[in-house]
């Protein structure tokens, strides 16, 4: 398992989690109020530079993750087909080993018991 995961379940468990959180809310919040601060002070350019640059992270973003999850589905789909071919190999090989009997198989038996 991830280690940044198994940190997030040990935070849960253990309670450590709430102060994350409140700590980035605390950020989010003072970054918000620092905006409206600048736009208060009649800095409108500084806001829109913000909103501006801040589009352009999330699309960047954006396109990265959507990169990432064809990335995994690809992956995904080829394992599962690789997969599937090793069970149907396995099975194949299984059934190639049931064979129906022969006269010379009853032979081969009756000669083995000897009745």
């Amino acid at each position: 398992m991830n280690k940044e995961i198994l940190t997030l379940v040990d935070n849960i468990q253990h309670g450590k989690l709430a102060p994350t959180i409140a700590s980035s809310a605390r950020i989010v919040w003072l970054s918000g109020l620092g905006i409206y601060s600048l736009t208060k002070m009649g800095r409108e350019q500084a806001l829109e530079t913000l909103t501006r640059e801040a589009r352009s992270v999330q699309s960047t973003v954006l396109t990265l993750v959507e990169n990432k999850v064809t990335e995994v589905a690809r992956r995904a789909f080829a394992l599962q087909d690789q997969v599937e071919q090793a069970i149907i190999g396995r099975a194949v090989e299984s059934l190639s080993l049931l064979t129906t009997p022969t006269a010379a198989n009853d032979d081969d038996l009756v000669r083995w018991f000897g009745t």
